[in-house]
């Protein structure tokens, strides 16, 4: 905690100097998905439960004379078992529905964090491409990525794939009936829906998301959606990361406009919803296999509606921005094309040699040994001004002192250690002077190595005193799941919570799915850590 204060002197005649005092005492909040407790054998653990069971449930229903889609929701764990599905509306139910099945252990009010814990997760060869397999991921109310661990393997045989893209935006329906914008996979996001037709005509929406694309106005030349960007993401993919959608058309007033569709006009297409963010975990082996050149995941970006026919040609909506997979196991084998947008994997051995996307990263681990020491957060400097290594955190006796006022924004320096690199850290400044209000930055993603990494931050000190805290949440990499962490609430912890306190010593917590908050102790720390 940055604790700041101004002080106002007086000698003589009324004068004011203004001396900015800062003390810190670091009151740091680091939220971490723990990845999992080690496995004997592998090295690495997925995490996972088991809870879940196996994947498909029971009572399984592929259809044995064409494709099958099992829609997976995301919310309920009920899953159908369909011979035909509506590529376009991507409705959470079967065109042609062969069966249902319940997978088993999702809480009262439904599955929160989109994270499904398997004993194993296997879709079996299928003998060519007409009788494909696709497991769709519907529902997911809350938007959550899709998260798959696996306490064995999870294997998609030849010609079966996992399919989390962006969903594609509709054509217009007539002057009043614009073109919806496609729906995000999971933890992607929705295009801009098209505007209205005719005398009133409106421009369209952008997409959602942050990368998402403008929407077309009435000006030559701008009248179509704008494409997503690029959302930004850590290269580790710390977290999965969705795509953004694609903006979606102008609606057309009528006759006489630039681009003339009828006398009456009419209304835009939407965008492209943006592709999903899957991450898999598997404790033993992560096989895609190659077979009748079907990709083994896709997490494409939805493709645009369009306002056809009109005097400028046929008028697209912006297309979604593709998603994200990241591949966690002991090995990855196969050849199975992954169709997304960025890629990360990590195992401790690949033979994998299917297609990826350019710019996919790979780690083999373990790299290094366990850490042996707790992640921690510091501020190292406010403004070019040192912070101690012991704060006080005192408002009496202030850490950190300022010869003179500070205008506009200040540069936090920031170190940590056990924090992945590519991490970013939230500052936030309060002042207890209820006349200014608090402030937040994000800073930099760390650079530099596991055991020392930096950052920078930049931010505005209001003045009087006031507190400033720093806080991250990161996934643990395949090096801090090799931990050998005790269970809480009769699981591994899904998360853990570092805290620097006043006495400048860290604190390290266990979060159970039920609420329970457990401190790892020097002694349980060290135990954790241990080779034996």
């Amino acid at each position: 905690m940055v604790e700041m204060k101004e002080r106002m002197t007086m000698s003589g005649r009324m004068a004011a100097t203004f001396v900015r005092e800062c003390s810190l005492a670091l009151w740091v909040v680091a939220l971490v998905a723990i990845g999992a407790a080690p496995a004997a054998a592998q090295g690495f653990n997925s995490g996972s439960s088991g809870v879940h069971g196996a994947f498909p449930p029971t009572p399984v229903a592929l259809n044995a004379s064409g494709p099958t889609y099992i829609l997976l929701n995301m919310d309920t764990g009920l899953v159908r078992y369909c011979s035909s599905y509506d590529f376009n509306l991507a409705p959470d139910t079967c065109t042609t529905q062969l069966g249902t099945a319940q997978i088993p252990g999702i809480p009262v009010g439904g599955l929160t964090t989109g994270i499904f814990e398997f004993t194993s997760f296997v879709l079996p060869d299928r003998a060519s491409a007409t009788l494909q397999v696709a497991v769709i991921p519907v529902g997911n109310s809350r938007n959550n990525p899709l998260t798959i661990l696996s306490q064995g393997d999870i294997r998609l045989g030849a010609v079966t794939y996992i399919y989390a893209v962006g969903w594609p935006g509709l054509n217009p329906g007539g002057v009043g009936a614009p073109g919806a914008g496609g729906r995000g996979g999971p933890g992607g996001f929705a295009g801009g829906t098209g505007g209205i037709g005719g005398t009133t005509a409106t421009g369209g929406a952008p997409g959602f998301g942050p990368a998402g694309g403008a929407g077309g106005i009435l000006v030559a030349g701008s009248l179509g959606g704008q494409s997503a960007g690029t959302s930004p993401a850590s290269v580790i993919l710390t977290p999965v990361v969705g795509g953004s959608g694609g903006g979606g058309t102008t609606g057309i007033p009528g006759s006489g406009t630039p681009c003339a569709i009828g006398p009456a006009g009419s209304a835009g297409a939407g965008g492209g919803g943006g592709g999903g963010a899957v991450l898999l975990a598997a404790s033993g082996e992560i096989a895609l296999t190659s077979g009748g050149g079907v990709s083994s995941i896709y997490t494409t970006g939805g493709a645009a509606g369009q306002l056809i026919n009109t005097t400028c040609g046929n008028l697209p909506g912006g297309l979604g921005e593709p998603g994200s997979v990241r591949l966690v196991a002991s090995k990855i084998s196969g050849a199975g094309t992954i169709s997304t947008g960025r890629l990360r994997i990590e195992a401790s051995t690949s033979t994998f040699t299917g297609g990826v996307p350019a710019g996919t990263s790979f780690t083999q681990f373990p790299a290094r040994p366990i850490p042996t020491a707790l992640p921690t957060l510091r501020v190292t400097s406010v403004n070019g001004v040192a912070a101690p290594a012991n704060p006080s955190g005192s408002l009496a006796a202030p850490d950190l002192n300022f010869p003179s006022a500070i205008t506009g924004s200040v540069t936090v320096n920031i170190g940590a250690s056990n924090v992945p690199t590519g991490t970013q850290v939230f500052v936030r400044v309060v002042p207890t002077n209820s006349a200014f209000t608090a402030t937040t930055a994000t800073s930099t993603a760390l650079a530099g190595t596991l055991d020392n990494s930096t950052a920078t931050a930049s931010i505005g000190i209001p003045p009087g005193v006031g507190s400033m805290t720093i806080s991250a949440t990161f996934q643990i990499t395949p090096l801090f799941s090799q931990l050998k962490l005790p269970t809480v609430d009769g699981a591994v912890p899904a998360l853990a919570e570092v805290v620097v306190g006043k006495d400048g010593a860290s604190h390290f917590y266990l979060l159970g799915k039920e609420g329970s908050r457990v401190e790892m102790t020097p002694e349980m720390w060290k135990a954790a850590t241990s080779t034996n």
